[in-house]
């Protein structure tokens, strides 16, 4: 069973989102250390794929007519 580009890229999003949140907290407290580097990382990594599943999602097929 697959799931929908939409599905995918929307839970990318609040993947990215929550990555973004956890960012904010550990600089808030630590400072700019490796962990806030690596978090900022995989909150961008998140965020651009779940922007190309979108994208995907929305991009409608030739052969479809609805």
């Amino acid at each position: 069973m697959t799931k929908s580009p939409i599905f995918i890229g929307l839970s990318y999003v609040l993947l990215g989102v929550g990555f973004i949140a956890l960012t904010f907290i550990n600089v808030n407290q630590n400072g700019w250390g490796f962990m806030s580097f690596f978090t900022a990382f995989i909150a961008a990594v998140d965020l651009y794929v779940g922007w190309l599943n979108l994208q995907r999602g929305f991009k409608k097929k030739p052969n479809q007519s609805d």
